[in-house]
């Protein structure tokens, strides 16, 4: 699981699927979730990644990460 966040304070837990180093798919109820919004995934206390949501539909989403993660960091994530 992870925390989404949007720059104006909204928050969510969702879980990840199909992690890629470029982007994820993420499954949550945030219907404030809107394709060309900025978020930040915070995937633990001290790891925390910048996105654009790319696709949002009822209960999930794509977004892609504004700087590519590296293999392991995927690999990393995808256990989260």
């Amino acid at each position: 699981m992870a925390t989404i966040r949007s720059a104006s304070g909204d928050r969510c837990q969702a879980r990840i699927r199909d992690v890629s180093v470029f982007g994820c798919s993420l499954v949550c109820e945030a219907p404030w979730l809107r394709t060309g919004m900025f978020v930040a995934v915070q995937v633990s206390a001290d790891w925390s990644i910048q996105a654009v949501v790319r696709w949002a539909r009822e209960g999930s989403g794509g977004i892609e990460f504004l700087r590519p993660i590296t293999d392991a960091q995927a690999r990393e994530f995808a256990c989260e």
